[in-house]
């Protein structure tokens, strides 16, 4: 297990956008502004911003865990008392995802290495 992404909620998409390329100079991988989504090269780390989704829901911020094999890491995790709000689970957009939440209730996701 690694850290792969730090995932940061946003209220504007582009004005975040503008902020982290243009001000911070990460260089932006990706860019999705129908989803609500952008990602950047953050040395080493992935940096993913992610819009109110829908407009009216609270941005939110986490870590995503990268994984060789998601569920066996869901497994191993489960048995040792780690509880799942969304098991590993095929998204919309093409790849698999779990969340988790640490004792203090931050959510956690999951993700495979190979997407």
């Amino acid at each position: 297990m690694r850290i792969g992404f730090v995932v940061l909620g946003v209220g504007e998409l582009e004005r975040a956008i503008v902020f982290y390329r243009d001000r911070l100079g990460f260089p932006l991988v990706h860019a999705n502004p129908a989803a609500s989504f952008a990602q950047f090269d953050a040395g080493g780390i992935g940096l993913k911003i992610v819009g109110k989704h829908p407009p009216t829901s609270s941005p939110h911020s986490v870590i995503e865990i990268v994984v060789e094999d998601i569920q066996a890491a869901y497994a191993e995790l489960s048995a040792k008392g780690v509880v799942f709000p969304l098991p590993p689970t095929k998204q919309p957009w093409g790849g698999w995802l779990a969340q988790l939440r640490d004792p203090d209730g931050n959510l956690v996701y999951l993700s495979p290495a190979s997407r």
